[in-house]
């Protein structure tokens, strides 16, 4: 009965010194520094041509400059000021970066106005640009001209003011 008891508290010994030995002979690498959630760190927009006049039907390009901090996916949607939502779009970052978006508008007419990005996710944050056009085709120049009967109705070069 001894021997037998002798056996088991030798094992019960045995057991607890590789479990000790098990637990001091653990690896560890460098304690692991906590990430900042990721996020968009700056947003900003611009237009091609703020202030434009020429010729219409002009297009218009918007750009936003979008910078994260780390890998991530962003959700964004263009939101223009005559009302018009653009689709809820996504841009996947495969590391922090600074990368840029465009979106188009093409004027008919004279217009002043803006278009804005707004980022839905992974928190809201907007940045807008505005702009002012002019169509040369919505100049009309009033002139002192009397012309002769004949180029009036041809549409020619003016005559002399009688």
């Amino acid at each position: 009965m001894n021997s037998r008891h002798i056996t088991s508290t030798m094992v019960g010994v045995a057991a607890l010194a590789l479990f000790a030995c098990s637990e001091s002979a653990k690896v560890t690498g460098p304690t692991p520094v906590p990430r900042e959630p990721f996020a968009v760190t700056s947003l900003t927009a611009d237009v091609n041509t703020p202030f434009y006049t020429g010729s219409c039907p002009h297009v218009l390009v918007f750009s936003a400059t979008i910078t994260t901090n780390a890998p991530g996916t962003v959700s964004y949607q263009w939101e223009r000021s005559d009302g018009v939502l653009g689709p809820i779009e996504e841009r996947t970052f495969s590391v922090a970066a600074t990368e840029t978006v465009t979106s188009d508008w093409e004027l008919a007419g004279a217009y002043s106005g803006w278009q804005r990005v707004r980022i839905l996710s992974p928190e809201p944050m907007e940045a807008e640009a505005g702009f002012s056009a002019v169509c040369n085709d919505d100049v009309r120049v009033e002139d002192d001209y009397d012309y002769p009967p004949l180029l009036r109705e041809k549409g020619g070069a003016p005559g002399p003011k009688r």
